[in-house]
């Protein structure tokens, strides 16, 4: 308890959920939180998909759209402009 507090980095995990899950399914089931505490890591929990981008039948499907966990940028229209997934991990919410 109180790593990182004053500013410092500290080591962190990255836990990517899988198809039809949230950032929430881990936090809420997983248990991790005191055990990484008591070891000073942060864990960085990032939802798998974009959510509400309003592209028709983004919903439909568990396993395209919503909650799919593709960790990658998606190339083909109407995906592309909104499913960037690999550029957030890496380029945003890493560095």
């Amino acid at each position: 308890p109180g790593a990182g507090e004053d500013g410092s980095e500290v080591p962190a995990v990255l836990f990517l959920s899988g198809l039809t899950c949230t950032d929430e399914n881990v936090v809420q089931k997983g248990g991790f939180q005191q055990t990484a505490a008591r070891l000073g890591l942060a864990v960085i929990c990032p939802d798998t998909s974009p959510r509400d981008t309003g592209i028709p039948g983004e919903d439909d499907s568990y396993d395209l759209g919503s909650g799919a966990g593709f960790y990658v940028d998606a190339t083909a229209e109407p995906w592309a402009a909104h499913y960037k997934m690999e550029t957030y991990i890496m380029d945003e919410l890493l560095p």
